[in-house]
């Protein structure tokens, strides 16, 4: 049993902290939405869980001090927060993102990982802290002169928001009132400019249960004096804040008194994401069906998921889990609704953003985020022995667990041959082939897949390291088509084959005007067209996506979830906006209106005007080198005419 407890309080899900020293502990749990499974919370025995909202992280003190027999009677206690802790290795690199508030020992990191448990939070760091040759441990004073405030009750009243004069100058009185030996330091923070931050400290038992009892005999008068009722979420935080006076009033009258004082450096946390560790929703399901999309596509995912469910069968359960960053709780909430009819189908939402933001190091202004979470999907959902994974553009006319019975025969992943690519293999005036045999090093660049729907054995996965290898063929250059050539560029032909109807991708009207269906070699033509006639899923993998270009190739057939959908009218509104933003503004160049309409074109030319350029006499070469800078002049135009279109 350590001698030592450090309570860090959480009062939203963010990466939990814990050891035989830390313990996480949920503050309001009396009133919370949701009970953290994987901590202690402020609600049992004597509490004040149900007024955290005026107290904030202060209802865990209470709670501590009031059940201190339930912790294992240490004889030190302190408090933390999920993001603001103690630097407790002076050899921990501070120096790389700066000071919280400036001029302040409290100094920025990115994020908490490994790196930094091991080398400030472990337990042993904790231990070799020398926290045993002090009464009391709290984060260095701090002067809110630096904040450009005169003093204390300025920077209260005129920086915190929403707090009152009246409240500040009433909490001074009460004190005063109530601990007249204090006075001094009561002066000090009434008048003065420096205080302690963060209600965060260590101290032996004794007098912690001597300061609880400071503390809390005077905020409970304190909050009897002022009525509250009316009070904004904002405003009703006023205890909290006056803690924080109350320690550094505390703190001072323990100097005065020669008690031994360490005052450290802290740590701010800029990035605190929580990354929830999924299990399987059923018990005899242990097959994940994986999407990744962004709130802006949340209309066009609402299709997506109705047509899904549409095709489901009642012996089967369906374990969807949405990985984002982005969706707001409404849009959640809308999907849910969507599906719950459906008695089978368990709808979850994953935020990744704070653990993919720890393992990539390409700059992510290069691509949209949204590409790495297939790469990371098994990693996120390692519990799981098979994941589903599939874009949210495209449509089901299938029950999509039949995918679950299919056999990999021991390969990692398995996919559909991407008909569209050996369409490209085939027009002489692109370089797909080339690009796939030398630069992705395909030796059979017709076995390329199409990731838009892949099958995943997670444990081969992560042992072969897949999301690894992909990744660091992506740092080392752009690819086309982003994660999909870096996965077949990484497993080549060890990729299990789907039947090709579970991915049937469609042709916008330019691809059939540069005879794509001519250009595919014969029998993948054959199977392709068979495949449209009895699709399995619709795949919208072309620009021209249905939502905004109703009259293309199997649009109607997407429209018709999209119906149904609450989405419906916002899809509707979009449509309408981005066929507006097609209308040119005064004074557009016309040759530029008729680039935005023929995009294919475009990139054709482009290409050949590329390869023109470096082959012929000088002359010849210095005219397609014009030209190839012109084209590439135009698509700029062509990009910054469509950013209301991205908008979208």
């Amino acid at each position: 049993m350590t001698d030592i407890k450090i309570f860090v309080t959480y009062k939203e899900k963010h990466k939990v902290l814990k050891s035989d020293i830390i313990t996480p502990i949920q503050t309001g749990r009396a009133i919370a939405d949701e009970v953290f499974e994987d901590m202690i919370g402020d609600d049992t025995g004597d509490n004040i869980s149900a007024e955290n909202p005026k107290y904030n992280e202060l209802s865990a003190q209470y709670w501590v001090w009031k059940n201190y027999d339930k912790i294992g009677n240490p004889d030190y206690v302190g408090f933390m927060h999920y993001r603001r802790h103690f630097l407790f290795n002076n050899k921990y690199n501070t120096l790389l993102n700066g000071e919280w508030l400036k001029g302040s020992n409290i100094y920025k990191i990115q994020r908490i990982d490994d790196d930094y448990i091991k080398q400030n939070l472990a337990s042993n760091v904790i231990k070799n802290s020398n926290y045993k040759k002090y009464d009391c441990i709290v984060l260095k004073p701090y002067d809110v002169t630096k904040l450009n405030s005169k003093d204390i009750r300025t920077q209260y009243i005129e920086k915190v928001p929403e707090q009152h004069p009246e409240n500040f100058d009433l909490f001074i009185k009460v004190v005063r009132e109530m601990m007249p030996e204090y006075e001094e330091e009561i002066s000090a923070i009434e008048t003065g400019s420096v205080q302690y931050l963060c209600n965060m400290f260590i101290m032996k038992k004794d007098l912690f249960f001597q300061y609880s009892k400071f503390l809390f005999t005077v905020l409970e008068r304190v909050r009897k004096l002022i009525d509250a009722t009316y009070y904004t979420e904002q405003e009703i935080r006023f205890l909290g804040y006056m803690g924080e006076f109350l320690l550094s009033i505390f703190v001072m009258h323990l100097k005065k008194n020669k008690y031994k004082v360490l005052e450290r450096d802290g740590i701010y946390v800029k990035e605190t994401n929580y990354q929830e560790h999924l299990k399987p929703a059923f018990l005899d399901n242990k097959t994940a069906i994986a999407v990744s999309c962004s709130n802006e596509y949340t209309p066009y995912l609402s299709v997506y998921l109705l047509s899904l469910a549409e095709h489901t069968v009642s012996n089967s359960n369906y374990d969807i889990i949405i990985l984002e960053k982005s969706i707001t709780e409404n849009n959640k909430q809308k999907l849910k609704d969507m599906l719950k009819g459906y008695k089978n189908i368990s709808l979850r939402f994953l935020d990744v953003s704070g653990y993919i933001n720890t393992k990539v190091k390409i700059p992510l202004s290069h691509y949209r985020e949204e590409c790495f979470f297939r790469l990371f999907a098994p990693e996120l959902l390692s519990d799981y022995e098979k994941i589903i994974f599939t874009d949210c553009d495209l449509v089901l006319q299938d029950d999509i667990m039949q995918l679950n019975q299919f056999d990999l025969n021991g390969k990692p992943l398995a996919a559909c041959i991407d008909f569209i690519m050996n369409a490209h293999y085939g027009l002489s005036w692109v370089d797909w082939k080339d690009y796939v045999g030398k630069v992705l090093g395909l030796k059979d660049i017709y076995s390329y897949v199409n990731t838009g729907v892949i099958v995943v054995d997670v444990k081969k996965y992560l042992k072969r390291q897949i999301r690894q290898k992909c990744l660091s063929i992506m740092e080392k250059q752009e690819l086309r088509t982003l994660e999909q050539d870096a996965l077949n560029s990484v497993l080549q032909t060890n990729i299990a084959k789907l039947p090709t109807a579970w991915n049937v991708m469609t042709m916008q009207k330019q691809m059939y005007d540069w005879q794509f269906l001519k250009a595919m070699s014969f029998y993948v033509k054959q199977q392709y067209l068979k495949d449209k006639l009895n699709p399995k899923v619709i795949h919208y993998a072309a620009a021209r996506k249905p939502w905004l270009f109703p009259d293309e190739e199997m649009a109607e057939i997407w429209w018709g979830y999209a119906r149904k959908t609450p989405f419906y009218e916002e899809i509707m509104a979009r449509l309408i906006d981005f066929k507006v933003s097609q209308r040119p503004p005064a004074g557009t160049d016309y040759h530029t209106v008729y680039m935005m309409e023929h995009p294919f074109r475009n990139f054709v030319k482009k290409i050949s005007y590329k390869i023109k350029k470096q082959i012929g006499s000088k002359a010849h070469r210095s005219k397609y080198k014009e030209k190839y800078n012109r084209i590439n002049s135009k698509i700029e135009q062509v990009k910054n005419l469509k950013d209301q279109v991205k908008r979208i």
